[in-house]
């Protein structure tokens, strides 16, 4: 599982890059209480950016918007500046 989230991160970054953002939400939807459980903060974080970018993008204000502001927080959390 360790290696999942890179992997998950990659793969989504180039569905976004291609425009697929339908296949990028649903990867980061099914690997999101993956990174939660694992307890891997960081890629939460990642994951929860991503996430909320590509529900802005298609226009999906209202589930980008809590998306965006936990990825925040857990942001603030951990102390990442990068991520945002």
């Amino acid at each position: 599982l360790q290696a999942m989230p890179p992997c998950a991160l990659t793969l989504g970054g180039m569905y976004y890059d291609m425009k697929w953002y339908a296949k990028a939400i649903t990867l980061y939807e099914k690997i999101l209480p993956v990174t939660e459980q694992t307890g891997n903060i960081q890629a939460t974080a990642e994951i929860l950016f991503f996430l909320g970018r590509d529900y802005f993008t298609t226009g999906e204000y209202k589930k980008a918007l809590p998306v965006l502001l936990k990825a925040e927080s857990v942001c603030n959390e951990i102390e990442d500046k990068y991520v945002l």
